[in-house]
């Protein structure tokens, strides 16, 4: 039998669960052998428009999704590097609706400043950022703790 009539001839359930070649060959495998890490433990992303994922030249890293794009790509020089970048799929992702691409101001809710009012002396959103910051942080982990008690009560109510 080829592997195409093979596969055809039994269910998932007999591959995965039989002691066959294909099973032990999938358990000898290692994760580790798939993951490349830097010597500090971390892996970098190389995201660019060149399809190339190496480090090479100079580099630029997007200030939400932490990606390595090559500078070159972008268009930019050392010189004349933003204060803030944000990748072309940050600033416009795929599948994205146009009416959610602005729901939100993203710099707002990661370092609390919003624009002022250019004919007021004193910014109210700069005496308060600190403020503004540890409030989104703390409202995003009740979120998160919220999401895991749903997740917990929907996991008893399977059991019960």
């Amino acid at each position: 039998l080829s592997d195409i009539e093979f596969l055809e001839d039994s269910t998932t359930e007999s591959l995965l669960f039989s002691g066959d070649e294909y099973n032990q060959d999938f358990d000898s495998l290692n994760m580790e052998d798939f993951q490349e890490e830097d010597e500090d433990g971390t892996q970098e992303i190389v995201r660019c428009i060149c399809e190339m994922d190496e480090e090479n030249g100079f580099m630029i890293q997007c200030e939400e999704c932490m990606c390595w794009q090559h500078s070159v790509c972008m268009g930019l020089l050392e010189d004349s590097i933003p204060d803030q970048y944000i990748c072309y799929i940050c600033r416009d992702p795929p599948g994205q609706r146009w009416s959610a691409k602005y729901l939100h101001d993203k710099d707002w809710l990661n370092k609390g400043q919003m624009y002022g009012l250019s004919f007021l002396s004193e910014n109210y959103s700069e005496q308060n950022c600190k403020t503004s910051v540890s409030t989104h942080q703390l409202l995003a982990d009740v979120f998160s703790v919220n999401n895991v008690l749903h997740g917990l009560q929907l996991k008893m109510d399977i059991l019960q």
